[in-house]
Formats: C-alpha cells, structure tokens, sequence
C-alpha cells in the first residue's frame, strides 16, 4: 500500500510542475499528538513516530527521524522506498540539493510548517537554487484517497480549583505583557496556551486535553476565540463573562482584513507555532506581523502553587496504580509469559482504575531487551516481545489527572541481569541524582545542567542521543516548553514553578535500554548566606529504583543517602494508602540500603 502512495504522490507533485514535496509529521498545530486525519507521515511511510520528515523526488526518497527512532523506523520502513536518516547527522537541504535538478521547486503545506521552519530551510535551499512552494491541496490525502473524519470534543471548564487562577487574572497579564511591549494584538496559535489561558481543556486528540484552537488577544484585554460555536456552551459563556468572544474558525480571514483595515497596528505572532498559511493570511490582510515570543509561554510553565499541589497529587495517586501493576507484574504477570504490549494494556487498567485518570498522557513505551533501546518504542500486538527469560523491562508511561500530568519511566531486571547492564543503570542512577541535587544560580539554563546527569556514562564512554529533560504542563501536555535540560535546548532560564522531568538513559543498540526518569519542580532554595538567589529541584514523583541492578561499590555516601531518603519519603507517602498486600510489597522494594545486603 505504500508503494502504491508514494507512486500516486509522485504523480501529483508533476501535475503540479514540483520536483518534490515534504510531509512533515504534524497537523495545522504543530502538536506531538495528532488526530487520525493528520497521521499522514504514517499512512505514507508505516513511520508511527512522533517526529519526522519524509521527503519524495521523482526517483528517490528519504525519511528523516532524530536518534529517538532510528531503530524504530528501520523496522517499520520499507527501506527499498525509503533512506533512513538521521538528523541532525544528516540534513533535509543537503538531501534535496543532492536530488532535485537545480532550480528545483519543492512543494509543502503551508499548515503544516511553521513561519520559522520554512523561513531556515528557505535559507539552506537557497544554495542550492530551490524554492519551496506553498500547496493549498495537501497531496499525501489526495495520494492516498483517503481522508479521515475531523471530529471535535465539546469545550469543558478547567476549573480555578485546579488551575489556581481565574481566566480574569491570565487575561490581565497577557493584557499587561502586550502594553509593555506595545502591541496592539497577539495571535496564540498554540492551542495549549490558548487553553491555559482561558482555562479550558478538550478531547481533540489523544492524551493531550487541550483544545485545538486560536485565540487573538488585544492590548485591551479582549479575547477572540476561533473555535466552531457549536462546541462552547452557555455555561462556558457565563464562566468567561464578557471577556471572550466566540468566532467561527471560517471568519478568521474577515476578522483579520477587518483588523488590517484599521490602519497601522502593531500585531504580534509566535513564528515558532504560528503556520506558514497564517502569515499567508495576515499578509494578505495587509497586515505585517511582529515576532515575538508567545506570551503565554512563560507564564504557563511557571506553575502557581494550586497546580503544584495539583502535580503532587497526581503523582501519588499515579505511585498506587504503579505499585499495584509493577506488584501484579513481579508476583503474578511473568508468570504467563505477557508480551510488552500486554505488559502496557495491563498497566492502562491499573491507572484507569483510579476515577480521576482521565487518559494516559502518552502510549506507555514497555520495551524488552533490545527493544528497550529503541527510545520512544511501541509494542504492537503481532510482533510484541514475550517478556521472559533474562533482560531488562524499560517501561515509560505518564498519566492525565484533572489536577496534574505525569511521566515516570523505570528500569527493572526479569531474570539475571548482567554485569554490564548494572554497570550502565549504576551509571544513569548516579547521573539522575548529580541533577536531582544540584543546587545553582536563578539565571541558569538547562543546557548548562545537563552534563550533571551525563558525567558518570561519559567517563565510561557512553552517553545517550536525548535530552535530559522536558518541560510538563498542568492537566496539558507531557511535553512543554520552553524549559528544558538539554546540551540543544533555548537559552532559557530556569525560574520557580516550572516541572521538568529527569530522565538519563543508556541505549545498547539490539540488546538492552535503561531509563530512569522522574519529574521534578523547581524551587528556590536561596539562603541566608547566600551571595545570589539560588534555586534547586523538589523531586515529584514515587516510585522506587530497581536495587538489584545498583552497583553499590561504586555509590558514595551522599548517592546511597539520597536512595534511602527518597525510599523513606515514598514510603511515608504511600503506606497509609496501600492494603497489606501492595504495603508489603512497597516496604520490601524501599528498605534501607544497609538492611538489604546491597552492601
């Protein structure tokens, strides 16, 4: 079948007189998760990644993943159609010089790709004397024949009891960052801050619930939100008062040229998420936008202390499905011999057993053996791995809590695991507290953090293709920016308030993967003495270390009193709601170092 694609997509890029044509893995909002209808890197290549390119010439074509699903998409992609490439080790440009005649035109969906996105590749295709060419008609569904339905959720309220802030107060500061900066309007094109800022959520696609929307603020205070009537009812309305107007997402267009007709307005737009077609559209409204940085941003990943506290109890209450389901798995589960798709549907029922988990907030990654070193991993139920015999368990999984979202990944060993995989987990576990226990200045990046967690595979020479850590939304999405710990991450400060996750790992290519990732929040921590604001990390979530894989020789005092402390605290947290079964269970997989024989 995708043969057949590629070829009827070859023969729509010639009737358009093009050379070749991108599809990126995105829908019209640039979101990790998409709904079916906007799967199309999948449906033309068998990719099922979260991230990727594929791009098509007359006689070749390629895909183009980063180090996260190399492995994975050498076994989903027929490699007699595709080249699989890694970025940024090799480059989209350099692929299209290469193959498309010179003066080449290379074709794209302008909703598809953001302003930054074709500006940067416009650059590098400049050398090599190719243009890209905007097409209205996305090819990949013509070549396909097939279009799947485009079905919205209604609009729910996200209540301040969870939020912490009335829609009034964010509208405020978002009216305050616009006067300051002198700017008549601001077009939100990212559908979480448009979510966080009107306080809002929506099942418009898997496991991220916030609504795939728009949303145009004026230096006023008012709020244009472009999304169908149909799905806000009156009791939103009231919720929002006067300050949000409701407007079909067709008279977008007429709203902006209404806009444009007023003369000069200064109008502001997030190139990172703002599509190539909507700046199509304001030009076309005469109007020329000013970049800037989404000013929701910052003040959205900056948590106020009610979804703290939020974060905190989503994270206790995802502890207990995690001790029940990794109990099952040790004292019951293995027994029959499940595969790792078993393995993750089983883990789904223990978190969806709680009222509140709303969703997963991802498909859990449950790889076994060498499939745990395939980063982002999925088990599909005809070629899941049994998990038996002797090998590491990375399983990877979050949850969505009205009140907070989670990821937590751990390792664990099934059988006997080797002298080499405890080496490498000791390794990651060493590098995972270094970064837990750092204590530094209020104007740090996370990119200057990073080599904490990498320091110990470094002087073994390892290390791991990913990011150290993520930023995480409030009951929004798994992955949030612009916080990050990461040697490619923005040059952001780390401030108060914002959650990362924590998460070193070693890959062993066909053999074995290891993980260990908890969230975190920061806090100040600034001291008396103190010559500088300090800041440091609280670490959010429960769920104990696999002890039999710890090379305890190679601990130091401070490394094996973090373990026990952290054993203390989830222990402390969760015993008053575990029955004696799970109780017992938790107390063996926490107790004190010293008391284990580990040393």
């Amino acid at each position: 079948m995708t043969s057949a694609i590629v070829e009827n997509l070859r023969q729509h890029i010639a009737d358009y007189q093009l050379d070749g044509y991108i599809v990126p893995r995105a829908d019209e909002w640039q979101g990790e998760y998409v709904a079916p209808y906007a799967e199309r890197l999948s449906t033309l290549t068998g990719f099922s990644g979260s991230y990727g390119f594929a791009v098509i010439a007359a006689d070749s074509a390629a895909l183009f993943v980063d180090s996260r699903y190399t492995v994975q998409a050498k076994g989903q992609v027929d490699g007699a159609i595709f080249d699989i490439l890694q970025i940024p080790d090799n480059r989209i440009s350099t692929w299209l010089g290469r193959a498309l005649p010179k003066g080449g035109k290379v074709g794209f969906d302008p909703w598809l790709f953001t302003v930054e996105w074709i500006e940067s590749m416009g650059k590098l295709l400049s050398a090599f004397n190719i243009t890209l060419v905007p097409v209205e008609e996305n090819l990949v569904d013509r070549a396909a024949e097939s279009i799947a339905k485009r079905d919205f959720s209604p609009v729910m309220v996200h209540p301040s009891q969870f939020s912490g802030r009335d829609t009034a107060d964010k509208i405020a500061d978002v009216k305050t960052a616009l006067q300051t900066k002198n700017r008549d309007y601001f077009l939100i094109n990212d559908p979480a801050s448009v979510s966080w800022l009107l306080n809002i959520r929506a099942q418009d696609v898997a496991h991220t619930p916030y609504v795939l929307s728009r949303a145009l603020v004026s230096r006023d205070g008012g709020v244009m939100l472009f999304v169908h009537p149909s799905r806000v009812d009156d009791a939103i309305q009231k919720f929002w008062g006067n300050a949000v107007s409701v407007i079909h997402p067709d008279e977008m267009a007429d709203t902006l040229h209404r806009i444009g007709g007023q003369g000069s307005v200064v109008f502001g737009i997030d190139k990172c998420s703002c599509p190539f077609a909507m700046g199509q559209m304001l030009h076309d409204a005469h109007i020329t936008p000013v970049f800037d940085t989404d000013p929701c941003e910052k003040l959205k990943a900056c948590k106020n202390p009610i979804e703290i506290a939020g974060m905190r109890q989503a994270h206790v209450n995802d502890a207990v499905a995690l001790i029940r389901f990794f109990c099952w798995l040790e004292t019951q589960g293995l027994k029959d011999k499940p595969n790792e798709y078993d393995v993750g549907a089983k883990l789904h029922e223990f978190r969806a057993d709680n009222p509140d988990c709303t969703d997963d907030s991802f498909d859990a990654i449950v790889g076994f053996a060498e499939n745990g070193a395939i980063v982002h991993y999925r088990a599909e139920p005809d070629t899941a791995k049994t998990v038996s015999g002797d090998g590491l368990l990375l399983i990877d999984s979050g949850g969505q809590y009205p009140y907070g979202t989670t990821d937590i990944t751990r390792t664990i060993a099934i059988g006997t695991p080797t002298k080499e995989m405890k080496a490498r987990y000791t390794d990651v576990v060493k590098g995972h507290i270094a970064l837990a226990t750092a204590r530094f200045p209020a104007d740090t990046c996370g990119k200057q953090l990073d080599a904490l967690a990498r320091q110990f595979l470094w002087q073994n020479g390892c290390d791991y293709g990913h990011g150290t850590g993520h930023g995480v939304g409030a009951y929004l999405s798994v992955h949030e920016g612009p916080q990050s710990i990461s040697p490619r991450g923005k040059d952001t400060p780390l401030e108060p308030g914002m959650v990362l996750s924590n998460e070193p790992g070693y890959y062993k290519e066909n053999s074995f993967g290891i993980r260990f990732e908890n969230l975190m929040v920061v806090a100040d921590d600034t001291q008396k003495t103190d010559e500088r604001p300090m800041l440091s990390f609280h670490t959010l979530s429960l769920f104990p270390l696999d002890l039999s894989l710890i090379d305890t020789a190679r601990l130091t005092s401070d490394e094996i009193a973090w373990i026990d402390s952290y054993h203390t605290t989830i222990r402390e947290t969760l015993l008053p709601l575990l029955d004696k079964h799970h109780a017992k269970w938790l107390k063996n997989k926490t107790a004190r170092l010293k008391k284990t024989g580990w040393l």
